[in-house]
């Protein structure tokens, strides 16, 4: 008997972590080649054409919020309490249909190109790259339709492929056309346009192979509104993640010139690559675990949730703390006597917004869980005010380092608005807070403060301190760790002792 169970404990560990893996890997591979090729394009296109690239992510950004973010939402909420196929056949195709509005969206823009092009850029870009942005819009409504599809249907690995493809076919060509060739931003803009065209293609292939029925597709109205009164207040959220991220690029603009964006745009970049790498694959697979776990029995996933919670915090303190404190020599690495290669101070600033976000996501799934999107209001106009605010005040008088300390305070308040809307949700569960959970957020805010105080602490320095950041870090899990075996011992022990006396009984 203990054999066995040793065997199957063994065995589970294994399975237990493979979907993680698989979604580690389908946006760690991606994000490892951008970190590999976007500073050759940077470099290549000059800070003035990478500002522009900036400016135009920042419109499609804004672009994709208003027009689906809160629909793909929703279509992930209303899908997952499906009760039967009927249902979830409506659902997906009120949710495909509504991609026709998005469609006609970029096909206004196409139209008007020029004049919108004249007004954004004031004759500093293409006419064709409006357009191509446009496009971009519908053609990832789409592709993040059929992923949220895959990922309800637990097909991690069909996630990991198509985030590999499209990260192969961009960086691929975009590196042969762009800095093997010499190709200029025009260039590089068209490539885009593959991609995305691309990603319409696994769109129509996913079609096919998930068997998913395209003769009825009629929008169910009472549906579609159901929808978009649970998805409407959710473009606020997204409009207030755009606001804190993005946002700055255009105020940098205003107040400087293009050039500045890009070398902004650029420690963005890295700081983004931490949620890309190690927050979004985590909550990809988590997320519908805990579904899972609160539909069963909701005292249960509560406990799951504060339980993850710690250890999730945990793993962020480390992997967030050692990014910032070697990415100064990966900088002078990549970019040595150029203008990109003294952005430290943003960056920190920038990976402490990105970190306070990452709570932030735990406690939005709180709601989530409650099917509610209430929050949104409060949240979007706490960062709105704070944001617009710190950007006007700090931007004109210490430029790039103010618009990251603008994100950091922003966000701040952004999180305090969304964990208090948690804390209430979970009817009085004590689900984050603890003197282990503050005393990792402590570690965090240490190892941005040892770098402002010593931005020229050595190598070995900085290596000595992140070795005894992990010892302290696990140091907090030892006794919960020593518990959880314990337990686990006397479990065994009485499946043992139940075991043996039936065998007596039998005897």
């Amino acid at each position: 008997m203990r054999l066995d169970s040793h065997f199957q404990t063994q065995h589970s560990i294994p399975m237990k972590f493979k979907p993680y893996l698989i979604s580690l890997l389908a946006t760690a591979f991606p994000n490892a080649l951008g970190f590999l090729f976007f500073p050759l394009y940077a470099k290549a296109l000059g800070a003035s054409n990478y500002g522009v690239v900036a400016l135009l992510e920042a419109y499609q950004g804004i672009a994709s919020i208003l027009l689906f973010a809160g629909m793909t939402t929703a279509f992930f909420v209303f899908y997952s309490h499906a009760e039967d196929e009927q249902e979830e056949q409506e659902v997906f195709n009120t949710a495909t249909l509504f991609g026709l509005f998005i469609l006609a969206f970029a096909a206004l823009v196409a139209l008007f190109s020029k004049q919108i092009t004249a007004l954004m850029f004031h004759g500093e870009a293409e006419v064709s790259f409006v357009a191509i942005y446009a496009f971009a819009v519908f053609s990832d409504y789409m592709l993040t339709l059929i992923n949220t599809l895959l990922r309800i249907k637990g097909k991690i690995s069909s996630l990991a492929i198509n985030a590999i493809l499209i990260s192969l076919v961009h960086h691929g060509l975009s590196f042969y056309v762009v800095v093997l060739l010499g190709g200029d931003i025009a260039s590089f803009i068209y490539i885009f346009l593959v991609t995305k065209t691309f990603a319409l293609m696994l769109v129509v292939y996913y079609t096919f192979r998930l068997k998913i029925s395209m003769t009825s597709l009629l929008i169910e109205r009472e549906l579609l509104y159901k929808m978009l009164q649970f998805g409407t207040p959710l473009i606020l959220t997204a409009l207030t993640g755009w606001v804190l991220l993005l946002s700055d690029r255009l105020f940098i603009n205003y107040y400087v010139t293009t050039a500045e964006v890009g070398i902004y745009a650029v420690a963005y970049k890295f700081a983004m690559g931490l949620w890309i790498g190690i927050v979004q694959p985590f909550m990809v697979v988590w997320e519908p675990s805990l579904f899972t776990a609160f539909r069963a029995d909701p005292k249960l996933g509560y406990q799951k949730l504060k339980r993850d919670f710690s250890y999730y915090l945990a793993g962020i303190v480390i992997l967030f703390s050692g990014f910032i404190l070697f990415i100064g020599e990966i900088l002078k690495l990549l970019f040595a006597n150029s203008e990109y290669s003294h952005e430290n101070s943003i960056i920190y600033c920038l990976v402490g917004s990105y970190f306070l976000m990452a709570i932030g996501e735990m406690w939005a799934s709180v709601c989530r869980l409650n099917k509610t999107s209430r929050f949104a209001f409060w949240v979007t106009l706490a960062v709105l005010t704070t944001k617009v605010v710190f950007n006007i005040t700090l931007i004109p008088n210490y430029l790039l380092i103010g618009a990251a300390v603008a994100s950091v305070l922003a966000e701040f308040v952004s999180q305090c608005v969304m964990g208090s809307f948690a804390v209430r949700l979970s009817h009085g569960e004590k689900l984050f807070f603890s003197l282990r959970n503050w005393a990792l957020f402590s570690l965090f805010c240490a190892t941005e403060l040892l770098l402002y105080v010593m931005p020229e602490a050595s190598f070995l320095l900085k290596s000595c301190f992140f070795v005894g950041l992990i010892v302290v870090v696990v140091s907090l899990f030892v006794r919960e760790l020593r518990r959880q075996k314990f337990l686990h011992g006397d479990t065994q022990n009485a499946i043992l002792h139940e075991t043996s006396g039936a065998a007596d009984l039998l005897t």
